[in-house]
């Protein structure tokens, strides 16, 4: 006898029971044999084929003349197989082996592997234990933990697949594979050997040597060819200009002269970057190609809140929509930044009637000697509760209450709703709000989670809020030309 958890199914048990001792009935479990019990069977009956995903050949023989035609094709039945000799994952009379893990990859010379996708961590690691030499296909996914053992097991450069139709499809008929509509493939010859691995690292480090060097140039040579560490002023602008003439902007430029400053160079007895011809020649760069803020325009932040308002009631809510709601809130309403929201605790948190204190774990990124922001003050919004965020906080604090003791760092206000429970990380945040701002019809593409704060200070400068309010509640400096310059826009 097995058992579960579910309070539902216990309390539909609990109810037949009960019915049963009063009509003094019994129930008795008897067997129904396979042919007649279709119903409940039905779903692991039915035939599913979708599995046996072939590359294209056209590519794959392209391949081929790069990385060398393969000894086998590891995965594969022969529907799909792309050489004569072929694995199995189930019984094949042509089938050279079945298993495929079962078997030494390194008695064949060369080997073809285009696992599922979840068996690509297991191939890369029986390719490094069995220092066998293949070269396989896999998604081009950045993020995923084989990635790094791939790389480092590389002899040859990747080779992207580039998108197209049928790229990858079912051998008996022309349906391609839904991922294809937006994953990008690539092909790499690996090898389990590490004499061949340094050797590849060693020519990719050599590849960046000019013709004829015999190692590797210092950068220092660009403005000291004499190997002094005292350059003259004329190296400093010739430097600078270079720079200048590869099209970067004011930015990059002012980067290397203060880098300059900072390795100590000094030139007619002053800092490298304080020399009157090298602040004059800053000054024309910045003339010609002055420094613009990183959106000329900013998004609407209506939509946005029409779509929290409809996330209503907050009591019936999904953790997951109850937490994207607060998020976007909190960011709206304090311009806050996502350290700030990552930051927020609810040790001593200062309740009143019409608000809430929360206090902030460390410093953020605007506080100063003189401005030193230490929490945030959320006031009760009674025009419309649907967008509240003090209300939605006390949902929020109630409803992850019972799961708090289990995290990590209980005292942050922000932990995951997917289990495992763990507090929230700046980055975690962050796709928060990026997908707020996605499901408002945002485009997320052009606009980051930081363009938030710019949105909020431009809505509040539209509804006719006192700048000087504006820019104390964003931490910005009353002097600073910031504000309107480079967050309010239209």
């Amino acid at each position: 006898m097995g058992g579960i958890k579910s309070e539902i199914c216990n309390g539909i048990s609990t109810n037949i029971w009960e019915w049963c001792v009063e009509y003094k009935s019994w129930i008795i479990c008897s067997h129904i044999p396979g042919k007649t019990n279709f119903l409940a069977d039905s779903a692991s009956r039915r035939f599913n084929d979708k599995h046996e995903w072939k590359l294209d050949e056209n590519i794959f023989g392209v391949i081929c003349k790069i990385f060398g035609l393969p000894s086998i094709d590891l995965f594969a039945p022969r529907l799909n197989k792309q050489v004569k000799r072929f694995c199995s994952w189930k019984p094949d009379p042509e089938a050279e082996h079945l298993d495929v893990f079962s078997i030494n990859w390194a008695q064949f010379e060369l080997v073809y592997i285009f696992p599922p996708f979840s068996l690509i961590a297991r191939c890369l690691q029986k390719v490094r234990a069995e220092k066998a030499k293949g070269w396989m296909v896999v998604p081009l996914w950045k993020s995923q933990p084989w990635m790094g053992m791939l790389v480092r097991m590389l002899i040859r450069e990747p080779r992207l697949i580039t998108r197209k139709k049928n790229i990858l499809r079912l051998p008996i008929s022309s349906e391609e594979h839904p991922i294809m509509k937006h994953t990008k493939l690539m092909a790499c010859l690996l090898s389990g050997k590490e004499c061949e691995t340094e050797e590849f690292l060693k020519r990719v480090q050599n590849s960046s040597w000019r013709p004829g060097n015999q190692e590797q140039e210092s950068s220092t040579d660009r403005i000291s060819k004499d190997g002094h560490n005292t350059p003259t002023v004329e190296q400093v602008i010739i430097f600078l200009s270079e720079t200048f003439c590869r099209g970067v902007g004011y930015e990059c430029i002012n980067t290397a002269r203060a880098a300059l400053s900072s390795l100590g160079i000094v030139v007619d007895g002053r800092r490298a970057g304080d020399h009157p011809l090298v602040v004059r020649l800053l000054k024309g760069v910045f003339n010609m190609r002055p420094a613009k803020p990183r959106y000329i325009e900013t998004w609407d932040v209506q939509p946005v809140l029409e779509k929290l308002r409809s996330m209503c009631p907050l009591h019936s809510l999904f953790l997951k929509d109850l937490t994207l709601k607060l998020v976007m809130l909190l960011a709206l309403t304090q311009a806050a930044r996502v350290q700030t929201l990552h930051l927020l605790i609810l040790k001593d948190i200062i309740i009143g009637k019409d608000f809430r204190c929360m206090w902030l774990a460390g410093n953020i990124k605007q506080c100063r000697p003189k401005f030193n922001v230490q929490f945030i003050k959320l006031k009760a919004y009674e025009k419309d509760k649907n967008l509240c965020a003090f209300e939605t906080l006390k949902i929020y604090i109630r409803r992850t209450k019972h799961i708090r003791s289990n995290v990590d760092d209980e005292s942050k206000l922000f932990i995951s709703f997917i289990k495992p429970h763990k507090s929230a990380a700046k980055d975690t945040i962050s796709r928060w709000i990026k997908s707020v701002l996605h499901m408002s019809g945002v485009d997320t593409k052009k606009f980051t989670p930081g363009s938030v704060r710019s949105a909020a200070a431009s809505k509040a400068k539209a509804m006719t809020v006192p700048v000087a309010h504006i820019m104390a509640k964003a931490g910005w400096a009353r002097c600073a030309i910031s504000l309107p310059d480079l967050y309010i826009q239209a």
